[in-house]
């Protein structure tokens, strides 16, 4: 026997809420944190094992090209010339590679959203 609730409304029983929204970032963008932390893994690897590390930080900053290239040119231009320090080069990195996986995050989640046809939040 099929029962209705009591609600006054005629229709089928609804279902079961739905699941919560994933915010764990989307696929393009996780992927592009996975790659850059590879690239950085291998190059402290090869940094600290080998005799001559040579060019093994320059994937991790190709990963994060087009946003490190002008923090890059703004440090330059701010700071005058010369290698900066390890670590204001590594902390210019991170928050590139952030920066742009945010960003490509938000562009996959607007394109999916815009082709399912639902509206852009405002």
């Amino acid at each position: 026997m099929n029962r209705r609730p009591a609600t006054g409304r005629s229709g089928p029983t609804p279902g079961p809420d739905p699941a919560p929204p994933d915010h764990g970032g989307s696929p393009p963008a996780r992927g592009s944190l996975g790659l850059v932390g590879a690239a950085a893994a291998f190059a402290t690897a090869v940094t600290l094992f080998a005799p001559d590390p040579g060019l093994a930080w320059v994937l991790p900053a190709l990963c994060a090209f087009p946003l490190f290239l002008f923090v890059t040119l703004i440090h330059g231009a701010a700071l005058g010339d010369g290698q900066p320090a390890t670590w204001l080069f590594l902390t210019e990195l991170v928050l590139c590679v952030l920066t742009q996986s945010l960003a490509l995050g938000t562009i996959v989640e607007a394109s999916r959203g815009r082709l399912r046809g639902r509206p852009r939040p405002s």
